[in-house]
């Protein structure tokens, strides 16, 4: 069959000189086209005597369809020699022989946090001797999230999608599936869990935050709080940061484990250990025009940690000068699986 192709075009200072279409196959480069010419004819509209819209038409022959795809665009010349082009489209042809000889796999990670990317890897096994053409799609709970087109060879066909994941405010599970049309055919595979998560929360100083870890719907850990942090720009008060185990971590006291800067230190942190696990504390001190610090461990920051913004003689009784200091928790994912689903 061919395949007529028109556009409407608005050459409102210099008319247009010459229309054409340029068509090439999907698997060669653009400078390879056949040139198709098209017939200008004017548009005429009521009331506009402007007579800068045309119609542009040409017809693609049965001879330059052939598959698996071929890709066409429109290309115009004006009388002064300005050129425009269209957007190169893609019409799919589907080849002598074909048979829907296709299977598509694909691979992914099970957690990933909210706002970041999935990215997870399809491959399309194409069993003909004969190259085939798709549009390729990544699905999130029934939803096309990412799209492209596919020009698969015979043999495997490695092709990396990406999804960045919607924020939310509490964890959330999507099923997940990568999909091939394939001319009037369809294929899709089963279903592949991904947990995401929050990967940042923040709370009023002063707090006692009880931070766990963050789980799936049966209960199992997807991610781990792996540090908290917090700034002061109030130089009446300062942080005294106490452990789940009621150890003073950061503070003026005496009894506390880091009460100065720890910028002249290795790294500029100390490890402290507490209850068995270390941690890295990472503290400006007071001197600091803002003061902040950071607790982290290779484990987790997981317990009741009890934050709060202290004069020297004691605990500050006026909320109003706390100017809303907030305390921020990040996690990390827990090492998940990778796994495969089939169609």
């Amino acid at each position: 069959d061919t395949l007529p192709i028109s556009a409407i075009v608005d050459s409102p200072i210099v008319p247009l000189k010459r229309a054409e279409i340029r068509v090439v196959t999907l698997d060669e480069p653009d400078v390879n086209y056949t040139m198709v010419p098209m017939t200008i004819t004017p548009l005429i509209i009521p009331f506009d005597d402007s007579k800068s819209i045309s119609i542009v038409s040409g017809v693609i022959p049965e001879s330059l369809l052939s598959g698996p795809a071929v890709k066409f665009w429109v290309y115009l010349v004006t009388a002064e020699g300005l050129v425009k082009e269209s957007v190169h489209n893609i019409v799919a042809v589907r080849p002598d022989g074909y048979s829907g000889e296709l299977s598509v796999e694909m691979d992914t990670t099970t957690i990933k946090a909210q706002g970041t990317t999935l990215r997870p890897t399809a491959y399309i096994t194409n069993t003909a001797e004969i190259p085939m053409y798709g549009d390729l799609s990544l699905i999130a709970d029934g939803k096309m999230v990412h799209s492209e087109p596919a020009l698969l060879q015979p043999g495997q066909n490695i092709i990396n999608l990406k999804w960045v994941i919607p924020k939310s405010e509490s964890a959330r599970t999507y099923d997940i599936q990568t999909q091939i049309e394939v001319y009037e055919d369809e294929f899709i595979t089963r279903n592949a869990t991904v947990n995401t998560y929050v990967r940042t929360q923040k709370m009023l100083v002063p707090t006692l935050a009880s931070i766990e870890y963050v789980t799936d719907e049966a209960g199992n850990a997807i991610a781990r709080p792996a540090l908290i942090y917090a700034s002061n720009e109030n130089d009446r008060t300062q942080f005294r940061v106490t452990a789940p185990d009621g150890t003073c971590v950061i503070g003026g006291a005496e009894r506390c484990l880091v009460t100065e800067s720890t910028a002249d230190r290795r790294g500029g942190l100390d490890s402290v250990i507490i209850g068995g696990h270390i941690y890295r504390v990472k503290y400006s001190g007071t001197d600091n025009a803002l003061e902040r610090f950071s607790i982290t461990s290779l484990d987790s920051v997981k317990g009741d940690w009890h934050v709060e913004l202290v004069e020297q003689e004691g605990i500050l009784p006026s909320a109003s000068a706390l100017k809303e200091t907030l305390l921020t928790i990040k996690y990390r994912a827990e090492r998940g699986s990778l796994v495969t689903v089939t169609s």
